[in-house]
């Protein structure tokens, strides 16, 4: 019985496989007949293009579909046993003729395509037999299973079984060739017919652009031809019909493997084979879902994943296959693209959600970034938001890629792709909720994507003028249509509140349809404004309750570091007491992670401009509905008309808060951003809409414009503190003294900590001063020091007075005394030296002094360390003038030669295994101590895994010798000149 049901399966996968090479055999007579057509002389697109055979029908090679000899492969032992003895089970084999015509062409061996001259004495047979083996590796010898470079070759049993059946020589040739690969394709050992077919593929592509001129009357390039068409059809049966090779359905798409790996890689999928296999797309309906089912896949497996895994194979992935408009139609043709979800699980279940998923803002990827944000200095915080910042405009680059190969693919490819964009905040109305429950909506990053995208979108389109061009299309200000709002518009406005209708108004004005359709650029216009509301304003927001949040949170943390001598006397509840407050800094932490990493993506000057532009746009448009003159072009004439036009009146409430949130926010936080040009039409705004009041009802919108005037202008240096003070409600008072005594409990906490600190850092510092000198922290501990000195000896020491010294641990005296004896621990290293006159920022002769004047005043050293001390400030100005005379005898330094990180020249370069940037190796070592990851691209990264990089340390070498002697040169000719004038 189980041989029975083994015969039937086999006969199942023989109609199959029977069909496929019938169709195959097809397609390669029909390309035959059409390449017969063509003169020999195409460019070498259309030779590509077309089949590969071209030649004159007499000498073309002929297709030949047969059925009367045995199987290329070797027969299992039932269907042996099934046989009669006389009986040949059918075969279709699918192969060309030869002819006779001769050619030189290039030679193929292992994975390169070597140039190798033919011999003379080298028949086409022979070339052929050579080739094919080298390209498939595949043998007819038993004996040798692996070639000259020790590949291993693939014996074909059954195909030297059947040509010694037939007396014919054990040869390869294009005849016996989809018998060889059929074989060669089911005997892998790992069952996986693709990686054997691929790396075939991608040799005979090399063999075959080898070729200088492509012409069908050269016999070797008709076998190359037809070896690569023959091995890109078995490429297709295997992604499409793998039962063909003897195996079951796979778990998984056979092509998602091959898109995630590096295009240039054997198993990966270059240019050229997605664009073969887009070209057999017509005649093979299979193919294309093939892809769409492999990017389903990796769209199900990308869900999962976030910025710190191995996320960057997927976006490669999608932005090779979009760059083919059939592709990308297919792709916007799945089931998948826009399926009915709730908005939580809108960007994972959907096609494209879980690449916009991707973001800093998801909930480990903070921490990654901002580990123990709490103690981590100003310096540490910019450069990890600059890091957040650029990951994130390399994000947005690749999704912006995405989407405008979708959109440029067709038509309706572009109108499916809007109803994604639209379902994605038709969703999220709750997110602007008083109370979000974010358990019911999409994330921060993935709005923040789409508000992204749709700003990149509509960038084309922003005419800065506002002005039409003669004998060109309208400004686009001009195409953006009201009639939109009567279209039944993709989104959905007839809940949100109306700037100045109810509810009633508002639903007739809703339900009357204006035919037509609206253009790419209206339907843009609008999303955004929608994506805005909905993602990146939903963001101030919340970075304006998370900071109240994390004040809250610091001084619960504060009271409860108070209460902990009530637990001492017990043990188990101290252990309690202990687990809920960690976790506690442990969610501090988090947020506060958070709150660095929205600041540094909503922070971005690149960003905030864009979204300024187009917020410009929407004031624009508002104020030319509003007034129904064509501004700027025509000038505003204020008042406005009493009568308010109804197209007005009916829009959403958030256009014109979208308008305020983000001015608001921009005036405060970076007011450089908004051009001269946008403060005029900002202003304009907000006295049109202030002194025709009428038109906005909501009072809150109102008095929202008059902050932005206020926030734009210059802040008021008389403040009545006095009246302030007596003003004050008891309330209010009452926080303001408990924010004191916060205060005051920090400021003691602090004392006893730097007290501490520097007794030991003088103690470590006389007993390892070499330690405190190694090239990664010595310039780190250089700044240190000159930044406290100046603090307690500068400027601003003034502000260091306090009334009660004594009850916060303060004792400056001491402490300036502490601080000399560090530096005069370290004084005999040159390297320390140098870093204090490096110092730019806090390193200033005058501190010194002044420290002298204090420690002699009140005999804080003795005599022999006030002279050292003289010595010390001595070899600090000479340090300081030889480090100038050093910069400027080197000028201008390239580029190339500074460090990426501090912008000094680098001295040891060494290169990043994995982000390839050069950097000097003390300023890679220092920030290693604090960070552990690369500073580019955040992967994991250790001082063991850097490469010296000789080459630009040569360069930086030459560059400095170079440099010198142009500057001895010129003191010599100097000094020559000045002992010719004197002899003279």
């Amino acid at each position: 019985m189980a041989i029975f049901f083994e015969f039937i399966a086999d006969c199942y996968r023989s109609k199959i496989r029977n069909k496929r090479l019938a169709k195959l055999g097809s397609q390669a007579s029909s390309t035959t007949q059409s390449s017969s057509q063509s003169p020999s002389g195409d460019n070498d697109s259309e030779a590509i293009t077309s089949s590969p055979v071209r030649e004159p029908t007499s000498q073309r090679p002929q297709i030949n579909i047969s059925s009367n000899q045995a199987p290329s492969y070797p027969p299992t032992s039932s269907q042996s046993d099934m046989r009669q003895p006389n009986e040949e089970a059918p075969r279709i084999r699918i192969g060309a003729q030869p002819s006779q015509s001769k050619a030189k062409s290039p030679d193929v061996s292992g994975t390169t395509t070597p140039r190798v001259p033919p011999r003379s004495s080298e028949t086409v047979e022979d070339f052929e037999d050579k080739t094919l083996r080298a390209v498939f590796r595949v043998t007819l010898d038993e004996s040798r299973r692996v070639d000259v470079q020790g590949q291993k070759l693939s014996y074909l049993v059954g195909l030297v079984q059947e040509l010694q059946e037939q007396g014919q020589a054990l040869r390869m040739n294009i005849d016996v060739l989809d018998q060889a690969l059929l074989e060669a394709a089911s005997n892998t050992d790992n069952g996986k017919p693709m990686e054997y077919l691929l790396p075939c593929w991608k040799r005979v592509t090399r063999l075959y652009k080898g070729f200088r001129k492509q012409n069908a009357d050269d016999r070797k390039y008709v076998i190359v031809s037809e070896a690569r068409r023959l091995c890109m059809s078995y490429c297709i049966f295997a992604a499409t019909i793998p039962e063909m090779f003897g195996l079951g359905t796979p778990p998984s798409s056979t092509l998602k493997p091959h898109l995630l790996r590096d295009p240039e890689d054997d198993l990966g999928l270059c240019h050229d084979f997605i664009t073969e296999a887009v070209k057999r797309s017509n005649e093979d309906e299979t193919i294309l879902p093939a892809f769409v089912g492999a990017v389903e896949e990796m769209s199900h497996d990308l869900s999962s994943l976030t910025l710190n895994m191995d996320y960057k194979p997927y976006v490669m992935a999608l932005r090779n296959l979009v760059r083919f408009p059939p592709l990308a139609v297919a792709i916007t043709e799945s089931e998948l693209l826009n399926t009915s979800v709730n908005a939580e699980q809108f960007e994972t279940a959907t096609l494209l959600g879980p690449w916009f998923r991707l973001s800093p803002l998801q909930r480990d990827v903070p921490l990654n970034y901002f580990s123990s944000p709490k103690t981590r200095d100003h310096g540490f915080i910019v450069n990890s938001q600059r890091a957040v910042r650029m990951m994130q405009q390399l994000l947005s680059s690749d999704l912006l890629d995405i989407i405008n190969q979708l959109i440029r693919a067709s038509k309706s490819a572009r109108e499916r792709v809007l109803d994604w964009f639209a379902a994605s905040v038709n969703l999220n109305h709750k997110r602007r909720a008083l109370q979000v429950d974010h358990k019911t909506v999409s994330s921060d990053g993935f709005m923040f994507n789409i508000t992204t995208c749709l700003d990149q979108l509509c960038e084309p389109f922003m005419d800065a003028a506002f002005t039409k061009v003669p004998n060109f299309p309208p400004a686009a200000i001009d195409r953006i249509d009201i009639g939109y709002l009567k279209r039944n518009p993709r989104v959905n406005m007839r809940d949100e509140t109306k700037i100045n209708a109810d509810q009633h108004a508002s639903d007739a004005f809703y339900d009357q349809v204006e035919e037509g359709t609206s253009n790419f650029i209206t339907e843009i216009f609008f999303l955004t404004v929608a994506a805005h509301h909905y993602g990146s304003e939903s963001l101030t927001a919340k970075l304006e309750q998370l900071e109240k949040d994390l004040r809250h949170m610091e001084t619960q943390i504060d009271k409860l570091e108070l209460e902990r001598h009530k637990w001492k006397s017990n043990p188990i509840q101290l252990r309690m007491f202990e687990d809920a407050l960690k976790k506690y800094k442990d969610k501090f932490d988090l947020g506060l992670s958070f709150k660095y990493t929205l600041q540094g993506i909503l922070l971005d000057d690149i960003w905030q401009a864009r979204s300024m532009q187009v917020m410009r746009y929407v004031i624009v448009w508002l104020l030319r509905i509003a007034s129904g003159r064509n501004f700027p072009t025509e000038a505003l004439k204020l008042p406005l008309p009493e009568k308010q036009p109804e197209n007005f009146k009916c829009l959403p409430e958030y256009f014109v808060d979208d308008v305020v949130s983000s001015f608001k926010f921009i005036m405060w936080s970076m007011p450089h951003v908004v051009t001269s040009t946008q403060g005029d039409e900002l202003i304009m705004l907000c006295i049109t809409f202030l002194q025709s009041s009428e038109y906005i009802k909501n009072p809150y919108l109102k008095a929202g414009l008059v902050t932005i005037l206020y926030r734009g202008t210059w802040r008021r240096r008389n403040v009545e503190l006095r009246r302030e003070g007596s003003n004050m409600e008891q309330n209010v008072r009452q926080q303001k003294e408990e924010q004191l005594a916060a205060a005051q409990g920090r400021a003691k906490s602090y004392m006893q900590l730097t007290n501490e600190t520097v007794a030991m850092l003088k103690l470590f510092t006389e007993a390892l001063a070499d330690s405190f000198t190694m090239p990664e922290i010595v310039q780190r501990l250089a700044d240190m020091l000159d930044y406290n000195l100046d603090a307690m000896v500068g400027p601003k020491s003034a502000n260091l007075r306090v009334d009660n010294l004594v009850e916060y641990g303060f004792k400056p005296r001491s402490l300036l005394s502490e601080i000399v004896d560090v530096y005069l621990n370290l004084m005999d290293k040159e390297n320390f030296v140098v870093a204090v006159a490096r110092d730019g920022r806090s390193y200033k002769p005058s501190n010194f002094e002044k420290a002298a004047e204090i420690l002699r005043k009140w005999a804080l050293k003795p005599q022999e360390d006030l002279s050292k001390w003289e010595q010390l400030q001595t070899k600090f100005r000479v340090a300081k003038e030889a480090d100038e005379q050093a910069e400027e005898d080197l000028g201008d330094i390239p580029d190339e030669f500074l460090d990426p990180l501090v912008y000094t020249l680098m001295e040891d370069p060494v290169i990043l295994p994995s982000s390839k940037v050069s950097i000097d190796r003390s300023t890679i070592r220092s920030h290693l101590l604090s960070d552990p990851n690369d500073p580019f691209n955040r992967a994991p990264l250790s001082i063991e895994d850097v490469i010296p990089d000789t080459e630009t340390k040569a360069k930086i070498e030459a560059f400095k010798a170079e440099r010198k002697a142009a500057k001895l040169a010129a003191m010599t000719a100097s000094a020559l000149e000045t002992m010719d004038t004197t002899d003279g």
